[in-house]
């Protein structure tokens, strides 16, 4: 679970950040990136070309 919401409450977190992407996009790698002073933390996504599998 990536929790990134509210970032000021860790006890509270929750994964409302979300990341969308279309066919023949795949997802290499994902992670939450430092406190950059929002009440998220920022949501960091690698993308590659597939073959059209997800």
């Amino acid at each position: 679970m990536q929790a990134t919401w509210p970032a000021t409450l860790p006890l509270l977190r929750i994964p409302i950040d979300h990341c969308l992407y279309s066919e023949g996009i795949a997802e290499e790698d994902r992670r939450i990136g430092s406190d950059v002073g929002s009440d998220h933390f920022p949501l960091i996504v690698d993308f590659h070309q597939s073959d059209g599998d997800k």
